[in-house]
């Protein structure tokens, strides 16, 4: 089994296009997810600001993700729901199926039609073509266990 570091530096090298030795600071959020991690838009400007850098070499790299691997994330239940309250625009505690269809199609891991079919009945446990916060919440820590 592969250690850490090794990964850390199997994912630079694979984002490292050029072959210079050198990161963006947007590879170096690519190549964080890469690997497992979960950095934030805000994630990536603190690593920019703490650093002072905005091109990572190898070590710098290691440096950062092994700091970030270190630190425990955001509970799941408190990112899904951040993610609901993004949806939710008008703040009436569910959202249309039709959203939620649009998100299982389009972002992340794409979805066979008989996949969302499935999430999107378990969703829509009324049937009345919402999907409440309490089912939402539900059904995405099914899918990330």
């Amino acid at each position: 089994m592969k250690g850490m570091q090794e990964e850390f530096k199997e994912a630079f090298a694979l984002f490292d296009k050029d072959k210079d030795g050198k990161l963006s600071l947007a590879e170096v959020g690519t190549a964080l997810r890469a690997v497992g991690l979960a950095p934030t838009q805000a994630d990536i400007k603190a690593i920019e600001k703490e650093t002072g850098k905005n091109v990572f070499t190898l070590n710098d790299f290691v440096a950062v993700a092994q700091k970030k691997a270190a630190k425990p994330g955001p509970d799941v239940e408190d990112q899904i729901k951040e993610a609901f309250k993004i949806l939710d625009r008008k703040n009436t505690g569910s959202i249309e199926v039709s959203e939620l269809r649009h998100l299982l199609v389009s972002i992340g891991e794409k979805l066979t039609p008989e996949e969302v079919e499935t999430v999107l009945k378990e969703a829509d446990s009324n049937n009345d073509g919402k999907v409440s916060h309490q089912d939402f919440v539900r059904v995405l820590r099914a899918a990330k266990a």
